[in-house]
């Protein structure tokens, strides 16, 4: 075997234990022979060194002027140690694509987490929205900074539709979770649990969860519901006020950000999942992660009737739909799955039969290991074209 090719990883918004950046794209590289470094922001869990081929060198969570601070400090680390890869996970840190090919010769991977123009229409610069006049040229801007750029990866496939001028290698490496092919020996709940995963915001349909408990309350069903992921200040407050008072204590618990492996227990043990987006821009063309997730654990969900998802739910058969503005509608679906053991028995095994079949990382795995070995001519680790042999979680 050649002498390993170094892969430095890098974020300064994600947290190391990032699903996407370390779980899967990390973790297969090291797999397949790759010698792995990922400098990304601190997490509430520590690295533990026991996985062979990955260091991790986190940064405190910072403001974006401290993020700039982050950004020198990358740009020295690769020029001190010339890696062989380097691979880029924020829209910020396009800006530092120029300045490390003038100072080294690592081939350099954008990766796409979102639409990024699309995701601003939906953000806020000091609880103004973003100016939507800027967009346009804001996407001008990133054309020109990935030119650069050697390839870029696309965690859905409608993203490439906005970047067929860029020259560099394009693909594909859709954010699917690790094929699942263990039973779960978890002891299941007495009440039936509703789960949430992911990033928390009101365009995340935070609000309407709340107020769903509420009306499932109200309605007599007996279940907890589980939101877990980091609540922004402005929104802990006042969802803890709501909960105190509609006496909702004993049926919504904020158990906040973990690791992949404790979501997964949650998701083993859980009844429904919700994927209650808001029909924003950058929502409306891509499938949320969350729902591949919870068909790998045979998990059926009620997701946003955009019509994308009305079509992805009705080819894999593996949830319901509801309008996500409608409390009413969404407490309706979910009954339904609470109520109707045959409705959903048959939309979880459907589920989990399309994750096994499609919906899963392996094939993305053997994508990107190949992108890496084209990206320097093969001359790679002598197994980093077959596939890694991937955890089931």
């Amino acid at each position: 075997m050649s002498a390993k090719q170094r892969v430095f990883i890098f974020s300064s918004v994600h947290p190391w234990n990032d699903t996407r950046i370390f779980h899967k794209q990390a973790r297969s590289l090291a797999e397949a022979g790759y010698d792995v470094h990922v400098y990304a922001i601190v997490s509430e869990t520590q690295y533990d060194n026991t996985i062979p081929n990955i260091t991790v060198q986190t940064f405190p969570k910072t403001n974006l002027l401290g993020r700039r601070r982050i950004w020198k400090q990358f740009r020295n680390i690769i020029k001190r140690n010339q890696p062989d890869f380097v691979h880029l996970h924020d829209p910020e840190l396009m800006l530092l694509i120029y300045r490390m090919k003038r100072i080294s010769n690592a081939a350099i991977v954008f990766d796409m987490h979102e639409n990024f123009p699309a995701a601003l229409a939906s953000k806020k610069i000091a609880g103004r929205p973003f100016p939507k006049s800027m967009i346009p040229l804001i996407h001008h801007l990133e054309q020109h900074m990935l030119q650069k750029a050697d390839a870029i990866l696309f965690a859905e496939e409608s993203y490439k539709q906005h970047y067929q001028k860029i020259t560099a290698k394009k693909m594909d490496i859709l954010n699917y979770p690790h094929q699942n092919k263990t039973s779960s020996t978890l002891k299941k709940p007495t009440k039936p649990l509703i789960v949430y995963a992911g990033a928390i915001h009101e365009v995340r349909g935070f609000y309407e969860m709340l107020a769903t408990a509420t009306e499932l309350r109200d309605r007599g069903h007996p279940f907890e519901l589980l939101i877990i992921g980091k609540i922004p200040d402005r929104l802990a407050d006042e969802a803890k006020h709501y909960i105190k008072q509609n006496e909702l204590d004993n049926h919504v618990k904020l158990l906040g950000r973990m690791d992949l492996q404790n979501v997964n227990n949650y998701y083993a043990r859980a009844t429904i999942g919700l994927a209650l987006l808001h029909p924003e821009p950058n929502y409306l063309g891509s499938i949320a992660t969350k729902m591949f997730e919870y068909m790998s654990f045979g998990l059926p969900f009620v997701a946003s009737n955009f019509p994308l998802w009305q079509e992805f739910v009705a080819v894999s058969g593996s949830g319901l739909t509801a309008n996500p503005k409608s409390v009413t509608d969404i407490a309706d679906q979910i009954e339904i799955l609470l109520t109707d053991q045959e409705k959903h028995q048959q939309l979880s095994q459907s589920g989990q039969i399309a994750h096994h079949q499609k919906y899963n990382w392996t094939n993305e795995a053997t994508k990107l290991l190949t992108l890496y070995s084209d990206l320097k001519g093969g001359q790679n680790c002598e197994n980093s074209l077959h596939p890694p042999t991937l955890p089931t979680k």
